[in-house]
C-alpha cells in the first residue's frame, strides 16, 4: 500500500499536470472555434514566444489554483467540491473577468476576443474545479475526527 505522503504527493502531481492541460488547451479550443465559426483571425503578434509565455501562464495559475486548493482543504475535509467552485470561481473573475475587460477597455482587443477570453476561462476554471473536486473527495473513512 502506498503511504499517505506519497499519495498526496502525487495527487498533487497528477492535478497540476491535468489543470495546466484543460488551462492551456480549452482557450486554444474556444479560439478555433470563434476563428472558425465566427470569423475572428488571430492576432499578427502571436510568434513562438507569445506561446511560450502563455504556457508559463497558465502554469502558474495552475500552481496558484491548486496549492491555494490544497491548503484549503486540509482543514476542510468533506467540503473538497464546494472550495473547489468558490476558489475557481474567484479566480475566474481576477484571471478571467477582469483580465478580458481591462484589455478590451485600454488595449482596444477586438470585442470577440474579449467574449472568447471569458468562455475560455469560464470553461477552464469550471473543469479544473470539477476535477479538483473529483480527484480529492474524501470518503468518510478518512476523515479524522
Amino acid at each position: 500500500m502506498i503511504p499517505a505522503e506519497m499519495r498526496n504527493f502525487f495527487r498533487a502531481v497528477a492535478s497540476v499536470l491535468v489543470i495546466f492541460l484543460i488551462f492551456f488547451g480549452v482557450p486554444v479550443l474556444i479560439y478555433s472555434v470563434f476563428q472558425r465559426f465566427l470569423g475572428m483571425t488571430p492576432p499578427s503578434q502571436l510568434t513562438q514566444a507569445a506561446i511560450y509565455q502563455l504556457a508559463s501562464l497558465k502554469a502558474a495559475e495552475t500552481f496558484v489554483l491548486v496549492i491555494l486548493f490544497i491548503m484549503i482543504i486540509d482543514r476542510k475535509r468533506g467540503k473538497e467540491s464546494k472550495y473547489a467552485f468558490f476558489l475557481a470561481f474567484l479566480l475566474f473573475v481576477q484571471g478571467g473577468v477582469v483580465h478580458e475587460l481591462w484589455s478590451y477597455l485600454t488595449l482596444g482587443s477586438p470585442q470577440r476576443y474579449m467574449v472568447a477570453g471569458v468562455c475560455s476561462s469560464f470553461i477552464s476554471y469550471a473543469l479544473a474545479a470539477w476535477f479538483l473536486s473529483k480527484l480529492y473527495k474524501s470518503t468518510t473513512d478518512l476523515i479524522v475526527p
